[in-house]
């Protein structure tokens, strides 16, 4: 049986901008290597070398085939929009660039936020995608912060992800979030259970297979001068979340 894939999609702005963001991400690595079966790959736009990473990590160099679009869009007035750009959106080539490798089944992506506590199977049937809610207890809004893609069902759904991102990217508030919610609709694609997109203030659960450090990072990664902002996500379980970031301290 073929390897289980994982992918991660990150650029040079994320480690030269984001210097203790990229620390986390070394984090997630080591926890992925150290708990799964998963064969991992980082799709990365930028030419630096990336002595950090471990060697069993596949790199894969790669630019959004929309980079010029996003380059040219009004809304990049400063770098740090076209730095999350060139590496949120890497998702969406998840497909095309899966099959390049050969691979046609299924892959699980998360982002580098997350932390993938225990092994489990990837073997859904049936959807392009499956994804877990944006809200515990309450579907609203897809999460792709962790996504089981099949490949060969994305690729259907390639040339029309493009063409909404190059024409919603300028007024999209939360990037491949608004494109994923605008395009799939709940039944036509597969919703996982919360074990598998679980953020902190969602409760301390011995279940988790996946934790998403979404929104509020790790105490020791915000910038001081986000604390004060972030307080208001935290507010739902701060015993939780607490917990969790000493999690991630020990590591």
């Amino acid at each position: 049986m073929p390897q289980k894939q994982l992918f991660y999609t990150a650029s040079d702005g994320t480690k030269l901008r984001s210097p203790k963001y990229w620390s986390m991400f070394l984090k997630s690595l080591k926890v992925a290597l150290d708990n799964t079966s998963f064969a991992i790959n980082l799709i990365y736009d930028g030419a630096d070398p990336l002595v950090d990473v471990p060697l069993a990590v596949n790199v894969i160099r790669y630019q959004h085939r929309l980079f010029n679009q996003f380059a040219a869009s009004p809304n990049n007035s400063h770098q740090a929009w076209l730095d999350t750009c060139r590496s949120t959106y890497l998702k969406t080539e998840i497909s095309h660039i899966a099959n390049a490798m050969g691979i046609n089944g299924n892959v699980l992506y998360t982002d580098i936020d997350c932390f993938i506590l225990k092994d489990f199977s990837i073997n859904y049937t049936g959807k392009p995608f499956w994804a877990g809610s944006h809200v515990k207890n309450r579907h609203e809004h897809l999460c792709p912060g962790v996504l089981i893609i099949n490949v060969n069902r994305m690729l259907a759904f390639d040339d029309v992800m493009l063409s909404h991102i190059a024409t919603n990217m300028a007024t999209n508030k939360a990037y491949d979030f608004d494109d994923f919610n605008a395009i799939f609709k709940l039944g036509s694609y597969g919703l996982l259970p919360s074990e598998y997109n679980w953020k902190p203030v969602w409760g301390i659960n011995d279940n988790v297979k996946v934790l998403h450090f979404s929104g509020a990072k790790p105490n020791s990664i915000e910038e001081p001068w986000r604390l004060s902002h972030i307080k208001h996500l935290k507010d739902p379980n701060p015993a939780a979340f607490e917990h969790y970031s000493a999690w991630f301290e020990s590591l």
